[in-house]
């Protein structure tokens, strides 16, 4: 019988928070504000910026000096976007191919083809 670690399944449990508390959305707000750190937070924000910026083939240099951050955290960046099968490209996946979209959907979109 394959046991499933302690950690594996707190982090499954977690995921189902999240997804549920993303029915509504200052809900979700607050819980990541309990969940992370003020700088984790900021950590995490960034990482969706840098994404971003290196999905539409931005300079490391260009991407550092605009978002006021470190080469290193750029490149960190970039590692996870080396990997074609991660959560990211699923996701870039489902923007594009989401019918009619509206709000930031539709400016991510924009800004990742731009």
């Amino acid at each position: 019988m394959k046991s499933t670690s302690p950690d594996a399944a707190w982090q499954h449990e977690l995921i189902e928070l999240i997804s549920f508390a993303s029915q509504d959305k200052p809900t979700l707000k607050k819980l990541l504000e309990e969940l992370l750190s003020p700088e984790e937070l900021r950590a995490t924000a960034l990482r969706w910026q840098i994404i971003k910026l290196l999905k539409r083939n931005i300079p490391h240099r260009n991407i550092a000096q605009s978002l006021q951050t470190s080469i290193v955290t750029v490149t960190r960046g970039s590692r996870i976007l080396s990997k074609p099968q991660n959560g990211f490209h699923k996701l870039f996946r489902m923007i594009q191919h989401t019918k009619q979209p509206t709000g930031l959907l539709k400016a991510w979109r924009k800004q990742l083809t731009e």
